[in-house]
């Protein structure tokens, strides 16, 4: 038998986990999607909320262009990650977008990966400034580029 706190924090994972499932079984392709989403508010120590949860990620998704890459499943995982790490998540979000728009200037493309950066930059709390991890990253991003650009290097 498991100890009373991890029982508990393994019954609320499969909770939440199931209510995600039951409500969004039809805009999330992948469940293992939900197994994520559950235990990031399980490992942060959060109480999950579903209604509050599905109001953040349909708030992303209202506020993003016709193609983005956050009208589709991805916006709930971010949507968690900003929910279980900020006080005030759809103010974060916005500084989310901002870092987001930064990268993409700087030369990165638009898409999936490039929210994971800016999610990354966003959570590194280091006294660095936003603007100079993004100028940094783009640095290394366009190095990178370059490199791979040799005819010596193989794809």
């Amino acid at each position: 038998m498991l100890p009373e706190t991890i029982q508990q924090k393994v019954e609320q994972y499969r909770g939440f986990y199931i209510s995600l499932k039951n409500e969004l079984k039809w805009k999330v392709a992948d469940h293992k999607q939900f197994m994520a989403i559950a235990s990031m508010y399980v490992v942060k120590g959060k109480s999950p909320q579903l209604q509050p949860y599905i109001e953040l990620s349909d708030y992303i998704k209202n506020q993003v262009g016709m193609f983005s890459t956050l009208k589709s499943s991805q916006r709930f995982t971010i949507a968690a990650m900003l929910d279980t790490r900020y006080e005030n998540p759809k103010e974060t979000f916005h500084e989310f977008l901002d870092v987001y728009d930064q990268l993409v200037q700087g030369g990165f493309t638009r898409g999936a990966f490039t929210y994971i950066a800016a999610s990354a930059m966003l959570s590194n709390e280091s006294s660095r400034s936003h603007k100079e991890m993004v100028r940094r990253s783009v640095e290394i991003y366009q190095g990178m580029k370059k490199k791979a650009s040799l005819p010596h290097i193989k794809r």
